[in-house]
């Protein structure tokens, strides 16, 4: 949080140095030095303060003040979202056969570093300071690590989640706000997604896709939007993720028209691992050398049928 570069030593573990820049050049370097130091101790003190403090919580106490915390005026609380997210991460475990009781317990406890000290000083450390204080209040490693990288992937690039565990706790957070702000009528606009939708939608993509996760969009969709007072059909919300999925297809380099005829055509678009089967099975048609005569031969037959 101050800019600085941490370091390591060659097994990964952390060093007590760091690296900062300096935008000027000065003839008294230590100067620069002991100020950075001078700045980066008393931060230190009140990080190790907040720890402290914070672990002194209980997170079934931590829980409770989620209850008083909005999450968005027509869905709720952060508490709601809670239970909410617990339901569905257990519901999507069950359906690839992992152990749902995990990813429920990590789906009740996601969000409850939302109310530590540490969170409200350092936000960027949601879901990493949430982990440590699962570890520190003895749940098991698996629900450690799903709490600890649930917001992952949280941009271009970023790393999936490790488990098929944080899997399912990903997802079902991801989901759950896509379904709760399209059932309010709040998609996201050209100019407005305070919530991320975009970024929620396609890392709900990359997970299904790169983690070969068999997941029917329509079955969990529909039982995420059960959770809701604010029923909807979820028939936007589901045509916005095959955007999304079509545009990260355009991205690793597949055909638009390849693409657009199995999603057209294809029972198997709302399963996203099996609609991508599908596209690199036609993709591989169409490289062989008699797919022209075929297709030639299949229009012709149209035409006459029709």
């Amino acid at each position: 949080h101050q800019r600085y570069f941490h370091i390591r030593n060659s097994k990964g573990v952390l060093l007590p140095h760091f690296l900062t820049v300096a935008n000027i050049e000065s003839q008294h370097s230590q100067t620069i030095v002991k100020g950075n130091e001078r700045v980066i101790t008393p931060r230190l003190a009140d990080a190790a303060f907040f720890y402290n403090k914070d672990v002194a919580t209980s997170s079934d106490i931590r829980l409770q003040k989620l209850g008083k915390v909005v999450f968005q005026h027509q869905l709720g609380s952060f508490l709601d979202k809670a239970n909410r997210i617990s339901a569905l991460a257990g519901f999507i475990a069950a359906a690839i056969d992992v152990d749902p009781e995990p990813a429920r317990r990590a789906g009740l406890l996601a969000k409850t570093d939302l109310v530590s000290h540490m969170v409200g000083e350092f936000p960027d450390l949601q879901g990493i300071m949430g982990g440590y204080y699962a570890e520190k209040s003895g749940e098991s490693s698996v629900v450690v690590d799903a709490i600890a990288e649930h917001y992952q992937p949280s941009f271009s690039g970023d790393k999936l989640p490790g488990s098929d565990t944080a899997c399912c706790l990903a997802l079902a957070d991801k989901l759950d706000t896509l379904v709760g702000l399209f059932a309010i009528g709040q998609p996201p606009t050209g100019s407005k997604d305070p919530f991320g939708l975009r970024r929620q939608a396609l890392g709900i993509v990359r997970i299904c896709i790169e983690k070969q996760l068999p997941l029917d969009l329509v079955t969990i969709a529909e039982y995420s939007s059960s959770l809701f007072s604010h029923q909807s059909d979820n028939h936007t919300l589901l045509e916005y993720i095959r955007d999304r999925f079509e545009q990260w297809l355009v991205d690793q380099g597949k055909p638009l028209d390849v693409i657009r005829a199995i999603r057209h055509r294809s029972d198997n678009i709302h399963n996203l691992l099996s609609a991508t089967a599908d596209i690199e099975a036609l993709i591989a048609f169409r490289s062989r050398p008699e797919a022209a005569q075929l297709i030639l031969a299949q229009k012709r037959i149209q035409k006459i049928l029709d």
